[in-house]
């Protein structure tokens, strides 16, 4: 469900951030090699007939030069060839270094088997588009400070570890995503790319084009490049979307269906609201004695008809106020007699304890029963939607996988 959560965050999220706009961000020098062509025969069309039998994949080439944005900067910085220095078995969460995998090189498992090819600061590839291990930890930085926060040492370890996983397996599934929407031929009017920038740089960057700038020339790119990459994001939207998020459905009879197949989750056991009038035993013979008859005189006078509140306001030796709604099951077990048989407004007998005498007022009861249909109706619709949009973005994933060549390292 993470792994969901993340690609759903990068797809929807768009290109620009306002927090990045206001801090200066350090780019490095190098400058990444031209974009290759994919072979013509990569993504063969899904109109045409059945694709062919998978190639292997062509030569390994440095990262593109204009991958699709990150969703973290105002502008996704150049994409660089990884360092020579970042094993990937460490990933530096700000703090501390932390272990991803065990130590030693790492080697690559393709789809097709294992291969022993070495590689220093890749983590995937998708055809012969590359996934670095710094486009991983980017993607999912802010949940990463979510965990330093919370947790330490080894629990801290395992849980970054499978942050990384996850937010590798997201990128895998927006590059899919993003081959497909290409493979498909799926193009936007001029008039939708230009009301997204737009919108963008009049909400993120408070419509100073000379902050936008800035932003783009920190990272060598140029508006166009940008614009490009914006028209790429809101077509993978488009694409998921029409096969995610408007195919899924849920009919009214599969809701009423699930509420009486689940309706135990939303059974409500009796609750009662109630007050008590406490006098306390005492400690000797003699306080016993006069402490229970003070108890059952006052029991007599509430059944002369005076007022419960007033007399307990004058007696009790305890709280007089109505308790919150309880459940029997949470309520001493000496009550339970007295708030069950007891009428609504009516007095019980005197309850005695080891220590203390009660008597009880019944205020207010609701039996035992069920959330009604009504009431749930929409909470069960949204979570059955839930699960029918995992269910076709597993199935859409799955088929993707299926056409294009993946490689894990």
């Amino acid at each position: 469900m993470l792994k969901t959560n993340l690609l759903l965050f990068l797809i929807l999220a768009g290109t620009l951030s306002a927090s990045a706009a206001n801090r200066s961000v350090s780019v490095s020098t190098q400058v990444p090699p031209p974009r290759q062509a994919p072979p013509a025969n990569t993504l063969p069309s899904v109109f045409n007939q059945a694709p062919p039998p998978r190639q292997p994949p062509p030569p390994r080439q440095a990262p593109a030069a204009n991958p699709l944005p990150s969703v973290f900067n105002q502008v996704p910085r150049r994409r660089q060839a990884p360092a020579a220095n970042v094993p990937p078995s460490v990933f530096n969460t700000g703090t501390q270094t932390l272990p991803l995998q065990p130590a030693g090189p790492a080697t690559a498992v393709s789809t097709n088997g294992l291969s022993t090819t070495t590689v220093d600061g890749y983590s995937a590839r998708v055809d012969n588009t590359i996934i670095t291990l710094g486009e991983v930890r980017e993607s999912i930085l802010p949940y990463l400070q979510q965990l330093n926060r919370r947790y330490h040492g080894e629990e801290l370890a395992k849980r970054v570890a499978q942050a990384y996983i996850d937010g590798r397996e997201a990128l895998i599934e927006e590059k899919l995503l993003s081959a497909e929407a290409k493979d498909l031929g799926l193009v936007l009017p001029e008039s939708v790319v230009n009301e997204e920038i737009n919108n963008m740089i009049r909400e993120r960057f408070n419509n100073d084009r000379v902050r936008l700038n800035q932003a783009l020339a920190e990272r060598r790119m140029t508006m166009e490049e940008w614009r490009q990459e914006v028209t790429d994001q809101i077509i993978v939207r488009m694409f998921y979307s029409r096969e995610v998020t408007q195919r899924a459905s849920v009919s009214a009879q599969a809701v009423r269906d699930e509420y009486e197949r689940t309706k135990q989750e939303y059974f409500i056991p009796s609750r009662v609201k109630y007050r008590f009038i406490l006098i306390n035993k005492g400690r000797t013979d003699n306080d016993r004695a006069v402490k229970k008859k003070q108890a059952q005189d006052i029991l007599k006078k509430l059944r002369n008809g005076a007022d419960f509140e007033t007399v307990a306001k004058e007696f009790s030796e305890g709280d007089t106020g109505v308790t919150p709604w309880r459940d029997l099951r949470d309520i001493r077990e000496e009550f339970h007699t007295a708030l069950e048989n007891t009428p609504v407004g009516g007095i019980s007998d005197l309850i005695e304890t080891r220590d203390e005498y009660y008597i009880v007022q019944v205020v207010e009861r609701r039996e035992e029963g069920y959330t009604p249909f009504e009431d749930v109706r929409e909470q069960i619709k949204r979570k059955l939607l839930a699960a029918e949009r995992e269910r076709l973005h597993k199935d859409l994933i799955a088929r993707l996988s299926a056409k294009h060549f993946i490689e894990r390292y």
